[in-house]
């Protein structure tokens, strides 16, 4: 496997990782944050919280997975994302 791209994406642990189609990669951590980055840079973070004033931040976690067949997501305990080309994976 061939590492594409490397970056820091949340505090502690990497709870899962989707890539898009559009080159763009979604995190979800254990720090209770949900982002969607281009390459390295950070795009939007998501909250679900914003319709749902009386709930805290960190009631809940974030928690996803999907299989883009073409580049295989790392997610570490120290919060980093490596990207891999997965092309030659079997």
């Amino acid at each position: 496997m061939k590492k594409t791209l490397e970056f820091k994406a949340h505090d502690g642990e990497i709870e899962d990782i989707a890539l898009g189609p559009d080159n763009k990669v979604v995190t979800a951590g254990r720090d209770f944050q949900c982002c969607v980055w281009q390459q390295d840079q950070l795009v939007t973070g998501l909250r679900w919280n914003e319709n749902l004033p009386g709930i805290p931040d960190k009631a809940y976690r974030y928690q996803a997975c999907r299989d883009s067949g073409t580049f295989l997501g790392l997610g570490t305990v120290t919060g980093s994302v490596a990207i891999h080309i997965a092309f030659s994976l079997q």
